[in-house]
């Protein structure tokens, strides 16, 4: 319903306005209101389109202004590892601010880490990787379940919670690095289900989970 939008006019395919609002959004969700309703459910702000329209712009901007990125790539990747060592600050950070908050999860600096990756993974020196036919293939697939896994990770990273807390397993060592493991698995388990649901009945999987 929106693409149409997003395609004729270009201020909603302008990312750095775009990642504005969505930075203002989620840093007044975790820096204001998470710490009062701490057990305010995901989709009570995840599922809003602020949120998440800078992904996409992203994507609109790519497809309809072309796909290389004006950024150079060194450029790109100095961005990625900053983001990075501010992704453990603030994690750090929001984990010591209160008991409630564990720092994982939606937050600003998770925001500028995909923008930034998305701008390393299109930029001109990456993207010649592009050429090889698995890496091809990969990419293409990974694309066509883009918005499947949108919808449907948010439920496997719950369900697998609730199997933690029922079994006691609790999170040993650096949970950080345990917490990315974990992400991981969730992200391929949904990947899996898409593709099962995808096998078992394309028709159904086309209409309700869009792949």
């Amino acid at each position: 319903m929106l693409l149409p939008l997003f395609q004729r006019y270009r201020v909603l395919r302008n990312v750095p306005v775009m990642g504005i609002v969505s930075l203002l959004w989620i840093a007044g969700y975790s820096y204001i209101v998470r710490p009062v309703y701490p057990e305010l459910p995901l989709l009570a702000y995840g599922g809003v389109i602020l949120c998440w329209i800078v992904y996409f712009t992203l994507g609109a901007a790519y497809a309809k202004d072309g796909v290389k990125s004006r950024v150079p790539v060194r450029l790109c990747a100095a961005g990625c590892i900053a983001v990075v060592v501010l992704c453990c600050a603030e994690s750090v950070f929001l984990t010591a601010a209160s008991e409630s908050l564990t720092g994982v999860g939606i937050k600003p600096s998770a925001v500028l880490f995909s923008v930034c990756v998305c701008a390393l993974l299109y930029a001109d020196r990456c993207a010649k990787a592009y050429r090889s036919g698995t890496v091809s293939r990969f990419i293409s697939r990974l694309g066509r379940f883009s918005y499947g896994m949108y919808l449907g990770h948010l439920y496997v990273l719950w369900a697998g919670g609730k199997i933690c807390a029922y079994t006691g397993f609790d999170f040993p060592g650096i949970k950080l690095l345990w917490w990315a493991a974990y992400t991981a698995a969730a992200a391929g388990v949904t990947f899996g289900c898409l593709a099962l649901a995808k096998k078992i009945s394309p028709k159904l999987s086309a209409v309700f989970l869009g792949v």
